[in-house]
């Protein structure tokens, strides 16, 4: 792998031309697609019956029980670990895995095949 020749005039250039892209761009953007935030409040109006305020939200109902007990760790070397001790957040739902899985032994071995096999 080769070291890049970094020209920081030459990056420095690109960077201006890219600000200076962007800015005409939002100045002409009005002029070009200026239209479409008319038609969006036309839309609105039309389906939510006029415009509609800020303040309408929708009430849900309080989560229970989404959040644990404990209080949470205080430290992010406590937060290592910290559900790993619960069975319910256990990432081995089904037991340990096999001695097999881990690469104690090869596939050779597991088959019960020769080693002239390969």
């Amino acid at each position: 792998m080769t070291k890049k020749n970094l020209n920081f005039v030459h990056s420095d250039e690109i960077w201006k031309d890219h600000v200076r892209h962007e800015l005409l761009s939002s100045r002409h953007w009005p002029e070009s697609w200026g239209y479409m935030t008319t038609e969006y409040n036309k839309l609105n109006e039309a389906l939510c019956g006029g415009t509609t305020s800020g303040s309408q939200f929708v009430k849900l109902p309080p989560i229970e029980g989404a959040l644990p007990k404990a209080s949470f760790p205080k430290t992010t070397a406590g937060e290592i670990g910290w559900k790993s001790t619960r069975d319910d957040y256990r990432l081995e739902k089904y037991g340990r895995y096999a001695p097999n899985a881990r690469g104690i032994c090869g596939i050779l071995k597991l088959l019960k095949w020769p080693y002239e096999g390969i």
